[in-house]
């Protein structure tokens, strides 16, 4: 499924494609920090039908800000799209946030991924910032 998600991130012209054991080393990274500092939940039955990955982003102690949880990667696959898969991750995850007294969630999105947009910003999402890249 993960692959799926940078598959479909790619033809956006967002993210470039995962290597061949991409998938595995991610969650190999992830692994070692799930419940702690990070959490993967997955919907589905008999097998995946979406999932959600956050982690606990903290900032330099010379700011005055409080850690918070960022949305690594969500994926919902196409025919379970509109069903409520995608809403109920996100509910688990911020039930997740709460016990551990984070305040704020945050993610990014690809340019021009509309239904994503429209999906957050239906959760109470507000845009915070652009990102710029330049190819050197």
């Amino acid at each position: 499924m993960l692959e799926a998600l940078y598959e479909h991130q790619s033809r956006a012209g967002g993210y470039p494609l995962l290597k061949s054991d991409g998938a595995r080393r991610w969650l190999e990274q992830l692994r070692p920090l799930l419940g702690s500092y990070a959490m993967l939940y997955c919907a589905g039955e008999e097998r995946a039908e979406a999932f959600l990955s956050l982690r606990v982003k903290t900032y330099p102690t010379y700011l005055d800000l409080k850690p918070r949880a960022s949305i690594g990667e969500c994926y919902v696959e196409e025919a379970f799209r509109g069903q409520g898969v995608g809403r109920n991750l996100f509910k688990e995850a911020t039930s997740w946030c709460a016990q551990k007294g984070l305040g704020e969630l945050e993610l990014q999105t690809t340019n021009g991924n509309t239904g994503a947009e429209s999906f957050w910003e239906e959760l109470g999402f507000e845009k915070e910032l652009t990102q710029w890249k330049r190819n050197l």
